[in-house]
């Protein structure tokens, strides 16, 4: 059980972390679009959910 539980908490860590940086460095440079963030955003999502699934199995 404990080994589940921190796999979620590394899948979710990376999407939040990569999530923040991608949001900062979009406010500070803005030099893409919102629709190439969000594209980002569903990436680090995906990969956070593989880490998730696939460590824990």
């Amino acid at each position: 059980m404990h080994v589940k539980v921190t796999n979620i908490i590394l899948g979710v860590s990376f999407f939040v972390l990569m999530s923040i940086s991608e949001v900062v460095h979009y406010f500070a440079k803005k030099d893409m679009e919102l629709s190439d963030l969000l594209k980002k955003l569903g990436l680090y999502a995906l990969v956070g959910v593989f880490i998730t699934l696939f460590t824990t199995l």
